[in-house]
């Protein structure tokens, strides 16, 4: 019986968790950016495609109990989305003018480039986002010999809680961040 309404108050509290999370409109929010501007090629042969928004991100909180890190890290996350996929260098050409616009766009939003790496055709940026002195989105694009990365997260970040959070994840996008913060 006891085990019975624990689990009720359980459910009970995640779809509260979820109702409020359904209340924000990641959209709105100050770090976020429509990664829906670079479409998946349907050649790509391999895709890595991950959009945890604020829903997910609250049940996956109520889920890590235990580890009060984990959970603090989550609680100030509203959506993390990551894009992978393979590419030539026909589709890379199409992808460099919608980066650019994506650039244009973050430049007249404020959002401040931390890194910039161009190397014959290799090219990667971060960007961040700030709110009132606090991060609140990053954006990773990166694109490679064979590969594109997209990486969007909106919400209170520690990178030292996101490169934790990438690694028990296991989201290569996510584990290259924390390597290169390690750097």
């Amino acid at each position: 019986m006891k085990k019975r309404i624990g689990l009720s108050v359980l459910v009970i509290l995640i779809l509260l968790t979820q109702l409020q999370a359904q209340d924000t409109d990641v959209t709105k929010l100050p770090g976020y950016v429509d990664l829906e501007q670079i479409p998946i090629p349907s050649k790509a042969g391999k895709i890595t495609n991950i959009t945890l928004g604020p829903s997910i991100l609250g049940i996956a909180q109520q889920a890590v109990n235990g580890d009060d890190e984990l959970s603090e890290t989550l609680s100030g996350l509203f959506s993390i989305r990551v894009k992978t996929f393979e590419i030539d260098s026909q589709i890379a050409e199409e992808l460099k003018p919608k980066i650019e616009a994506i650039e244009e766009k973050l430049n007249g939003e404020n959002w401040q480039r931390i890194v910039e790496v161009k190397d014959l055709d290799e090219y990667t940026t971060i960007s961040m986002k700030y709110d009132k002195n606090k991060a609140a989105g990053l954006l990773i694009m990166s694109l490679e010999d064979d590969e594109a990365s997209f990486v969007n997260i909106v919400g209170s970040i520690d990178f030292e809680k996101i490169g934790k959070l990438g690694g028990g994840l296991h989201i290569d996008a996510l584990d290259s961040l924390k390597r290169d913060m390690d750097e």
